[in-house]
């Protein structure tokens, strides 16, 4: 049998589900020279976890100069993070006509931290038809402020049937103003499944529901002001910035805090929020939502609940959202302001350096609001002067010009203060 017959039949076996008739045939052709079968060899090896096997007949087939075996080189280096020589394979694999490793040298690009190379191979991938690369793509461009070319490329990503651009075309269009048709692409993402795009659904549905209420009497003062600076108004009671994508939201609701506690019991107040944030998550350590700090403060004399967390963001695999929360609740209404500080690409700079300050073998600590929970220590405020462009950082700073100059509407004040009963 040529190596040809063997290629040809092992293709079949494993198309039949026989890996192991189709690795002996793959293995013969490959030590015969037929460098597809080589690729072939080292697929299946990595299925059965032996990773240098793999690569070693990867490598085979590369030194004879296939652009897939480069590929599948560059690929298996980066799945050990070796992103380095990874580049250089992509490279080869590139310059070679294969697109799949334009991706791949953008994604490893990136790893590498070298975004704004890493930007136009996204842009060449999705013009190639890289379904990955148009969403990816389309969030360069929305960090870069141009929400159209971001719709353009979420869209055709969405259309696709991609469910992060699904999720990511809502979360812009809601942004833009249009809650309506952000609805239609959460529910869209929603009905594959995604428990993220079910949470904006909701968030998104209830925004219209007040909406669609009566509105309070023409010249009536808003419940509460405050400084928007750095932000731009795009609909009632909700800011953002278009550069950053951070965002400031006013909810006014009749519904009152689900809580047991409230504002005279802080301790246990503390607690229960640390554990509830802790038990939305699915147990990725930082990647799970963590209350980071919560306090009783003054805003224009009425007292107020902060609180700020960090949580998941939906649209990115690494990056996280810092949300600042103010609570006002009185017996019949409650206002909720909220500021969304969104880290993206390049995560865990913040952990790396204060790490490092404080010493590897120092590792976390236990919560300060509850220990059975893990605390991360380069959440502490004294480290906001070090790294002043982090969300995080941000968040704070924002949390301090709110209390500065809040106003609150006098009538809204003098309403009966919230107790549970």
């Amino acid at each position: 049998m040529t190596p040809e017959e063997m290629l040809r039949l092992g293709i079949e076996r494993n198309k039949q589900g026989d890996l192991s008739e189709a690795e002996r045939l793959f293995g013969a052709a490959a030590e015969a020279g037929n460098v597809e079968a080589m690729n072939w060899y080292g697929v299946l090896l990595g299925k059965r976890d032996d990773s240098a096997g793999a690569e070693e007949w990867y490598r085979k087939a590369a030194a004879t100069g296939d652009v897939l075996g480069a590929y599948n080189v560059a690929y298996t280096l980066g799945q050990r993070g070796d992103h380095a020589e990874a580049e250089e394979w992509y490279r080869k694999a590139a310059d070679g006509g294969d697109e799949d490793a334009v991706w791949g040298l953008a994604r490893t690009l990136s790893d590498l931290g070298r975004p704004n190379e890493a930007e136009g191979l996204y842009h060449r991938a999705a013009r190639s038809g890289n379904v990955l690369a148009m969403n990816r793509y389309g969030r360069s461009m929305e960090r870069q402020g141009d929400a159209e070319r971001a719709e353009h490329w979420y869209r055709k990503a969405a259309d696709e049937g991609n469910v992060d651009a699904m999720f990511n075309l809502g979360l812009l269009l809601r942004k833009g103003g249009d809650a309506a048709k952000a609805a239609q692409w959460f529910q869209k993402a929603a009905d594959t499944g995604d428990e993220q795009a079910r949470t904006e659904l909701a968030r998104t549905r209830e925004a219209l529901e007040q909406r669609s209420a009566p509105s309070a009497p023409a010249g009536s003062a808003p419940v509460i002001t405050f400084d928007t600076s750095g932000f731009e108004s795009h609909e009632e009671g909700r800011w953002f910035d278009p550069k950053t994508r951070d965002a400031v939201v006013l909810n006014v609701r009749d519904a009152l805090p689900p809580t047991p506690v409230w504002l005279e019991d802080l301790d246990t107040l503390r607690r229960e929020l640390a554990r509830a944030h802790a038990a939305t998550g699915d147990g990725r350590g930082s990647r799970s939502p963590r209350l980071v700090e919560a306090d009783v403060v003054s805003l224009d004399g009425v007292r107020t609940l902060y609180s700020l967390v960090a949580e998941p963001l939906p649209s990115s695999p690494t990056g996280r959202l810092f949300r600042a929360s103010f609570v006002l609740a009185k017996a019949s209404r409650t206002v909720i302001l909220r500021g969304q500080f969104e880290e993206w690409d390049i995560s865990g700079i913040r952990e790396t350096t204060v790490l490092i300050r404080r010493g590897i073998a120092t590792g976390r600590m236990p919560h300060p609001y509850a220990p059975e929970l893990p605390y991360e220590p380069s959440d502490a405020s004294e480290w906001d002067s070090l790294i002043p462009s982090h969300p995080l950082t941000k968040a704070r700073e924002w949390v301090r010009s709110v209390i500065a100059s809040a106003v609150v509407d006098r009538d809204f004040a003098a309403l009966d203060d919230f107790r549970v009963a």
